[in-house]
């Protein structure tokens, strides 16, 4: 942790009793859009399956995504870094669902991308290192009936 405050947050996360719903003052993770630019307003097939977290060194919730895509295929990785506006220096890398997720943790999420593209389009994830150890991983796949790529992003520190 960088700071006290980091620190103490991430200890509030940790030990908050998550059966119940978020205060009201908390905006659900689900109605946010991701900070990236070239996002859209989020499709309304991707909504975040309750609090879902990806486990890492600090768990953070999935955040849904929406990009403007007009092509049927998914991104290569330079179209992607283009897309999510990726600085200089941070590498990209593409896996498969399963590569990602190797123990089937985070099939749920998988299946709602596919759900969101129609039912028969790829889902990808792409994996952008960020500074010391983050990483975000984007698990996306194409809505062509709307020129969208849908999907999830979340963070992760691996170190």
């Amino acid at each position: 942790m960088s700071s006290d405050a980091g620190y103490a947050a991430f200890l509030g996360r940790v030990q908050r009793d998550y059966s119940n719903p978020p205060p009201s003052n908390e905006t659900p993770t689900a109605e946010k859009a991701a900070t990236v630019a070239g996002i859209v307003n989020v499709n309304p097939a991707i909504r975040v399956p309750g609090k879902r977290y990806y486990v890492s060194e600090t768990d953070e919730p999935f955040e849904s995504v929406s990009f403007t895509w007009h092509k049927r295929t998914l991104p290569d990785k330079y179209e992607f870094w283009r897309l999510v506006g990726v600085q200089n220096g941070q590498e990209i890398t593409q896996l498969e669902p399963s590569t990602w997720d190797s123990r089937g943790e985070y099939m749920d999420v998988v299946h709602d991308v596919t759900k969101a593209t129609g039912g028969g389009g790829a889902v990808r994830v792409y994996r952008v290192e960020g500074a010391g150890s983050r990483v975000e991983y984007f698990v996306v796949g194409v809505d062509e009936g709307n020129g969208k790529l849908v999907g999830f992003k979340v963070l992760s520190v691996e170190s």
